[in-house]
């Protein structure tokens, strides 16, 4: 009967611990979708277009939930957090799908940003560097690396990706400056080479 008892008591406690841990978790996760209002306030509003749902936010902790396998990179230059928003443009099915990567400091995003890029790939001209192949564009301003794709636009994809760019830009008040721009324009350099030598010195 006395180990019925302390089986049943081991079981209570095992029961016990799995739903205070889960709710626990649960209100972690809650927490973390919440963006922080530096990265809510550079939510572009673009007339005709519609935000769907609430801005989705990630942490370094939760960062693999929604870039699995790409995650470590990130965190490898010092990830803040993620912002993730969808747009749709009224009475289409085009959208614009937006994500604003915090990376603490314009070398971090410039890092992170320089081992995405294929160096043949035009210069955007927006932000401090960037570039726009078919229905994406991402451009680096600051201490943020923002990407943006664009669904079902069409002819006028490269206009709704620049027009979303433009908004976000203009709400970044401070840019890593010309530094940046010209190490990563200068031809016949590899970026993760410009980024070793001119930000660590070798």
């Amino acid at each position: 009967m006395k180990k019925l008892s302390q089986t049943a008591a081991i079981g209570f406690w095992l029961l016990f611990s799995l739903m205070f841990f889960g709710l626990e978790n649960h209100l972690f996760s809650a927490e973390e979708l919440k963006p922080s209002p530096e990265l809510k306030a550079l939510l572009p509003e673009v007339p005709g277009w519609v935000l769907q749902g609430e801005p989705k936010a990630y942490s370094p902790g939760t960062l693999y939930e929604y870039i699995d396998g790409a995650s470590e990179a990130y965190l490898s230059y010092d990830f803040k957090e993620l912002l993730v928003a969808e747009f749709q443009k009224s009475g289409t099915e085009t959208t614009v799908s937006l994500e604003i990567y915090d990376m603490g400091a314009p070398l971090n995003a410039f890092g992170i940003f320089s081992t995405e890029r294929y160096p043949e790939i035009p210069e955007a001209g927006i932000g401090d560097a960037g570039y726009q192949e078919e229905e994406v564009l991402n451009f680096i301003a600051g201490r943020y690396y923002v990407k943006l794709i664009c669904y079902n636009g069409e002819s006028q994809t490269g206009t709704y990706l620049r027009t979303f760019a433009r908004q976000v830009e203009s709400r970044i008040k401070e840019k890593a400056g010309l530094i940046f721009f010209v190490s990563y324009q200068r031809p016949g350099k590899k970026f993760r080479e410009i980024y070793k030598k001119e930000f660590y010195g070798f």
